[in-house]
């Protein structure tokens, strides 16, 4: 039970981590235009 509730965790960061990155290369992309 434990494993999978860090499991969780860990595919939660990761999911906020690629949502930040996308939104810091959009915000990017649009400086650059």
């Amino acid at each position: 039970m434990n494993a999978k509730f860090i499991g969780k965790k860990v595919n939660f960061v990761d999911y906020s981590l690629s949502e930040i990155g996308f939104i810091c290369n959009f915000a990017t992309n649009r400086k650059g235009l």
